[in-house]
This record gives structure tokens, C-alpha cells and sequence, in this order.
């Protein structure tokens, strides 16, 4: 019976300290959990609209520098339909227009419609200064028909450079590419491939490393 208090006060000082373990997280985990929640809370940026003589181009960019590699792909997926879906309607309907998205590990997404104008110009001044995409591009001349995916393509290089190299890289296309579509839909990158040119579009995306589905 004289042992008895002793021994209840060092039971009571042990279930304090075991509370306090329980509640503990390592502080890694923690961190880990807040960024990729943070990460996944972000906004969309709003698509930007550029007016082009007869032609409306439209431009999305969003810099995620905490984009990890598993997530990559339906980044770029959401972000073409999100900013596809932001182009005004044309008489109600889905607008024939289709966004390609190249979204990069570590850095971000962009992209755009199909290139007239400034859009256009990027290209052109990608293809200048950028030696691995001069050689993988498969357009030739001012009046060959470019996609929305060089346009993405040549956006992101001009984005983040060298520093795409190794990463994992990603393109995403959605949207209605002419009348004979009722809606929108997810695309095929490259859908006619420019088989009159050499290489093609979608050979371009392969060499530089950019997947697709």
C-alpha cells in the first residue's frame, strides 16, 4: 500500500509523455503534404487572348516550379481542357479552335492554339536560337502550316531552356478541330502528322523527348 501513489503518479507521467508521441508527424512528411496541397489549390491562370488580323490566338501559361513527375501528364491534360473551355463559345457552340499544352517536371505548362502572328514569330525565333529544336522541327518556309503543338513546344523551350532537359515532358491536346465534331474532345497530338513534311510533327515531339497518348 505505500508503493500505491508512486506508482500512479509515474502511470500518469507516462500516458502524458505517450499523448505527446502520438501527436507527433515527422516534419519531412509534413512538408511534403502542405506543397502538394498548396500545388493543388493553385488557380488555372486565365487564358490570354492576342488578336491576329482575322484570327484569335489564345495563350495559356502557368510556371509550377513544385510540378512533380507523376502528376506531369494530367496537368497537361486539365490544363488544355481548362483554358480550351475558357475560349468564347461561337454561336453557342464549342469554338473550332484546339489548345496544345506541353507541361514540363519541375517547371510548368503552356501553351496555345494554332500559331498566326506573334505566335508564329516565337517560332521563328525559337528555331534561331535553339539548335536541338531547329533540327527536330518539321516545318519549312513562312507559309508552312504549323500546329498548336509546335507552338507549345517552341513556348515551353523558350520558357525554361536547357533546364527541361532529363525532365519528364508531357503535351495534351483538346478541342474541336473543325465542324465535323459536335464537341470537344481530347485530340491525338499531331492528328494529320504533316506527312508531307520531314520529319513530321509527331516525330518532332518523340526526338525531343516530349510523350504523349
Amino acid at each position: 500500500m505505500y508503493f500505491l501513489p508512486q506508482i500512479s503518479s509515474f502511470l500518469l507521467l507516462a500516458a502524458t509523455i505517450s499523448s505527446h508521441l502520438v501527436i507527433a508527424k515527422p516534419v519531412a512528411e509534413v512538408k511534403s503534404t502542405s506543397e502538394t496541397k498548396q500545388l493543388s489549390r493553385r488557380v488555372v491562370p486565365a487564358v490570354v487572348h492576342q488578336r491576329e488580323g482575322t484570327f484569335d490566338d489564345y495563350v495559356g501559361n502557368n510556371p509550377l516550379p513544385g510540378l512533380p513527375r507523376n502528376s506531369v501528364a494530367d496537368y497537361a491534360r486539365r490544363r488544355a481542357k481548362t483554358w480550351y473551355e475558357q475560349i468564347p463559345k461561337q454561336n453557342g457552340q464549342d469554338p473550332v479552335k484546339i489548345m496544345a499544352v506541353v507541361c514540363v517536371e519541375g517547371a510548368g505548362c503552356w501553351g496555345g492554339t494554332v500559331p498566326h502572328g506573334d505566335q508564329r514569330a516565337l517560332i521563328t525565333r525559337v528555331l534561331a536560337s535553339n539548335a536541338e529544336f531547329n533540327r527536330a522541327y518539321h516545318g519549312s518556309g513562312a507559309n508552312s502550316n504549323r500546329h498548336a503543338e509546335d507552338y507549345a513546344v517552341a513556348k515551353m523551350i523558350d520558357e525554361v531552356g536547357a533546364d527541361a532537359d532529363g525532365k519528364y515532358k508531357y503535351v495534351a491536346v483538346y478541342g474541336r478541330p473543325s465542324l465535323a465534331y459536335p464537341r470537344a474532345q481530347y485530340l491525338y497530338p499531331c492528328r494529320d502528322n504533316q506527312a508531307n513534311k520531314n520529319p513530321g510533327c509527331a516525330t518532332m515531339l518523340t526526338s525531343m523527348g516530349i510523350a504523349s497518348t
